[in-house]
């Protein structure tokens, strides 16, 4: 299994999810925190049995002279919140039904503080580091689908896997999993205050900082290239691919 990144993979991703399972059965802070506690069982796993290989680090070339990655964040808050709206637009056209949340003290420790921490402790830091192993490119795909699949939602997955590709080339250029817990931290914030501002106002307020930021981040350091990796053949992802089954399922029984 040590030389099985996708293998260890899957073993974390089954321990995330019975976290969640186990976590439905209460009310939010407590089923974050459920979730969260078997995210911290698999990396202490990681490090009590193959000595901390795919342990992730917060920012391993530090955080000063990354600050300008800050800028991104109006970015990252247009696509995904656009892809939010997109979503549950198309949700309603199918047939779906959206959840409906009552803003409150448990659920803002849950969704915008709990739920952060253990999605980018898992997806960005300890998946992606293993991951990392047949490139930056493969690292920022695999954790990015994973992270939308184990959602377990129609309505989510749309929108997650965009959230996920772009936190994921974050932790590239970050080289860590600081920013984007951040940008993951700050984007819940956004969406747990911002349920009553007119979306229209504030998709034009988050397009005119997006167009600033990125003038602003393309004249500081350039970001670093992806790495490439080992060859990633099909038989070390049907383990990936056998955990994609249950999310799925759930997805499609709850939609």
């Amino acid at each position: 299994m040590k030389n099985t990144p996708t293998l260890r993979a899957c073993l974390y991703l089954f321990l995330s999810l019975f976290g969640m399972l186990l976590g439905s059965l209460f009310f939010a802070p407590l089923s974050s925190a459920c979730h969260l506690f078997f995210v911290l069982l698999a990396l202490l796993l990681e490090k009590g049995i193959f000595r901390g290989e795919g342990l992730p680090a917060f920012a391993k070339a530090g955080v000063k002279g990354k600050l300008h990655l800050l800028l991104l964040f109006p970015l990252f808050a247009l696509f995904t919140l656009s892809a939010n709206l997109l979503s549950a637009k198309l949700t309603l056209a199918l047939g779906g039904t959206l959840p409906t949340v009552t803003p409150s003290l448990s659920l803002f420790l849950g969704a915008v503080l709990l739920a952060p921490l253990a999605e980018e402790l898992l997806f960005r830091g300890l998946l992606f580091r293993l991951f990392s192993r047949y490139g930056d490119g493969t690292a920022v795909l695999l954790s990015a689908l994973l992270f939308a699949i184990a959602h377990g939602s129609v309505f989510q997955a749309p929108y997650a896997l965009i959230a996920g590709l772009l936190l994921g080339v974050l932790a590239v250029w970050s080289e860590g999993v600081l920013f984007p817990l951040l940008f993951h931290f700050a984007y819940n914030l956004l969406a747990f205050f911002g349920d009553g501002i007119p979306k229209a106002p504030l998709l034009l307020l988050l397009a005119g900082l997006a167009v600033l930021g990125v003038i602003f981040f393309l004249r500081s350091e350039r970001p670093p290239r992806f790495k490439r990796g080992e060859r990633l053949s099909f038989f070390p992802l049907l383990p990936l691919l056998l955990y994609a089954l249950f999310p799925i399922a759930l997805a499609v029984l709850n939609f």
